[in-house]
């Protein structure tokens, strides 16, 4: 049994679930500053866990039946993919039916307890688990939009959500204090669509990465993505809505530069693998990405996942000093 639950959570991706307590630490304190009410918060932390899973294998289940297959001896192979996407279909480790099934458990686990929120708290809650649970269904299927469907999730549906079950109140001022670390969330995404830039094409599939005409040109948008990003920290606290160690983040602007330099050498040469230094730090199972001669794209995918994570974390303590 815990086999088959560490199966079903790798397969989930769950090495991605920082991305979503981090957005959620950073509501969660300010709630507290608010003195919210730290159950609630807590309990919805676990509701967004499983509604982040379960669209990570929803987004896998449409993907391996919408993507072009072949055939390799007895195997079923995507040839337009990169070699790790939706491995345990192509395995056969799992079937699509078994699929939907757990994909409708961490769903149905998600529901009920934004129901239970909902007799805890008060009907606002609805809106924000309804806007929440259209942006997972529709995602896989708006890959052009997909960075906006991403930010209003992590940005003003959780942040939002999170400060009303804490508070049962709505606040504009929270909406603006999701925007540096939605953006960062995006840029996992967008970072991801420019690694898969030619096979999108190849799957005509239209991304915003590949709405450029070059990575390169996609990597300056990217760029232009993240400045916001620390201009809106600044604006937060010129905003008097936060206090001035908000600005800490700026320690990580060396880590972008360094997903940035990255990148440049992925555009250059996509069978490169970056160099891991010390602040990459975690780095997963990098001896068995190299061997699997899949480093070039996970290496780069936590270089920009640890920007994010380190971001979140250094504005979500930084918050505590209110």
């Amino acid at each position: 049994m815990i086999k088959k639950i560490i199966f079903w959570l790798e397969n989930a991706r769950w090495y991605a679930l920082p991305m979503t307590v981090l957005s959620w630490l950073t509501a969660f304190i300010y709630g507290i500053s608010q003195d919210g009410n730290i159950l609630y918060g807590a309990i919805a932390l676990i509701g967004l866990i499983f509604a982040h899973l379960g669209a990570n294998l929803i987004d896998d289940y449409i993907d391996f039946k919408k993507l072009t297959k072949a055939k390799d001896g007895d195997r079923i192979i995507l040839p337009n993919s990169r070699r790790d996407k939706c491995t345990f279909l192509l395995n056969n480790e799992a079937t699509l039916k078994e699929t939907l099934c757990v994909i409708g458990l961490f769903c149905s686990i998600a529901a009920l307890i934004g129901f239970a929120l909902f007799l805890l708290t008060g009907s606002g809650v609805i809106l924000y688990a309804l806007l929440g649970a259209v942006v997972m269904f529709i995602y896989p299927f708006i890959s052009r939009f997909g960075e906006i469907a991403l930010f209003l999730a992590y940005g003003p549906f959780m942040f939002g959500g999170v400060y009303y079950v804490m508070t049962q109140e709505f606040a504009p001022e929270v909406f603006l204090i999701s925007v540096p670390t939605a953006i960062l969330t995006i840029s996992v995404l967008y970072i991801n669509n420019i690694l898969d830039y030619d096979i999108d094409l190849k799957e005509n599939k239209r991304t915003l990465a590949n709405f450029f005409k070059t990575k390169k040109g996609a990597l300056k948008f990217w760029t232009g993505m993240v400045a916001v990003a620390y201009l809106s920290v600044f604006m937060c606290v010129a905003s008097d809505i936060t206090n001035w160690q908000v600005l800490l983040t700026y320690i990580t602007i060396p880590l972008a530069v360094n997903v940035y330099n990255s990148m440049v050498q992925f555009s250059e040469d996509e069978e490169s693998v970056p160099e891991i230094q010390w602040y990459n730090f975690p780095f997963e199972n990098a001896e068995k990405l190299i061997s699997e001669k899949t480093a070039n794209f996970k290496f780069r995918m936590y270089q920009i996942r640890n920007l994010m994570m380190y971001f979140a974390l250094i504005f979500a303590v930084a918050l505590m000093a209110d």
